[in-house]
């Protein structure tokens, strides 16, 4: 279905839906083992992931651990038992592969400051001691938040970036292409990590995809778990224009392939912090009763409790016509979205009903 397309974006109708989750875990293992996909890109901070690419390498790490730093980070959706199972199952795989090559996660979100800006200074002490005082000094507007950082602090950050831009053939000769590209990296995540709360976020998140892919995995073949919303090809309300799928179609042409996840009935999990205070908690929801007219009334009328429906093909009407079709922020209500299916997606998997995902006991 999914043609030559080498980077596919797999997306959540929530952040917080079990089936989804674990759908999600088959559909990666048949693009691996079938297909030769080595890398999956998630949406989530470039650093710490580092440290679970780590351990699904068959390295040391306590990955509970790990993702509990996420639900810190508000990455709360990721802290769960159905990601854990996907963490392990790279693992396991990685540990039985025989001679195919093994697969790598990474993250590709634009959080974490203070861990990435940490990183840069850790290889400028491998290559140029002073210059990495002086960095440490400069990145402490940097280290004082693992969120976002001040318009201030940007300034300095992208100076700090522009500077190891300039020594780029000076200090990969003091290390090495693969270490200099990671640090600039990590330092071009400190400049991004400013727009994490704008719509420049999703177009980062793209620029980082584009460039992770041409390092990681020896395929240059990519599988991106994301919300639906950032891998939509077309305008989208919950980003406007540009969300990370439509930049990425516009850049890879029909190498990029969408798939999107839809369900009809059942619960989900959303967060909710009614303090403002950072604290927030999972509350299980339902789903609403949906009308006639949606996406979903209309394809439930096959009476399937599963179905993966390709769009990259002539098409009935009634899927190429604006009608409703739901999608949930991490931290907020369920929003009935309108638009026309196919000309955001190039595929769905409907899944008749659903529940709640399971976040891990600490």
């Amino acid at each position: 279905m999914i043609g030559s397309s080498e980077v596919v974006g797999l997306g959540d109708i929530t952040h917080g839906t079990h089936e989804v989750y674990t759908v999600k875990l088959r559909v990666i293992d048949y693009l691996v083992r079938e297909l030769g996909f080595d890398v999956l890109g998630w949406e989530a901070p470039f650093p710490l992931v580092e440290q679970i690419d780590t351990y699904v390498q068959g390295g040391a790490g306590d990955p509970r651990a790990l993702l509990r730093q996420m639900y810190t980070l508000t990455y709360f959706f990721w802290d769960a038992e159905e990601i854990l199972d996907v963490i392990e199952w790279m693992r396991e795989y990685n540990a039985h592969r025989g001679n195919r090559p093994a697969v790598s996660i990474v993250g590709f979100d634009v959080t974490q400051p203070d861990a990435a800006s940490n990183a840069v200074v850790a290889y400028l002490q491998s290559v140029d001691p002073p210059a990495a005082v002086i960095a440490e000094q400069r990145y402490a507007c940097a280290r004082a938040s693992s969120l976002s950082i001040t318009a201030e602090c940007q300034t300095i950050a992208a100076d700090i970036l522009q500077q190891l831009e300039t020594r780029r053939t000076e200090l990969t000769a003091l290390s090495s292409a693969h270490t200099f590209e990671e640090a600039l990296h990590n330092a071009r995540v400190v400049v991004q990590s400013r727009t994490i709360f704008g719509v420049v976020r999703d177009q980062a998140m793209a620029e980082n995809v584009l460039s992770l892919r041409q390092r990681r995995g020896s395929s240059r073949k990519m599988i991106l778990w994301a919300h639906s919303a950032h891998i939509s090809e077309a305008p989208i309300a919950l980003l406007g224009d540009f969300p990370m799928g439509r930049v990425l179609s516009e850049s890879l042409q029909g190498d990029y392939f969408s798939i999107t996840t839809m369900t009809a009935a059942g619960s989900y999990l959303i967060w909710q912090d009614p303090t403002r205070t950072q604290n927030y908690t999972p509350v299980t929801k339902n789903l609403p009763a949906i009308p006639p007219s949606a996406y979903e009334s209309l394809i439930r009328r096959r009476g399937e409790p599963f179905l993966l429906i390709p769009f990259r093909k002539v098409l009935p009407q009634w899927l190429t016509t604006a009608a409703q079709f739901n999608l949930a922020p991490a931290a907020g209500s369920l929003s009935n979205m309108v638009g026309v299916l196919p000309s955001s997606y190039d595929a769905a998997i409907f899944l008749d009903t659903t529940t709640a995902m399971h976040p891990l006991a600490h």
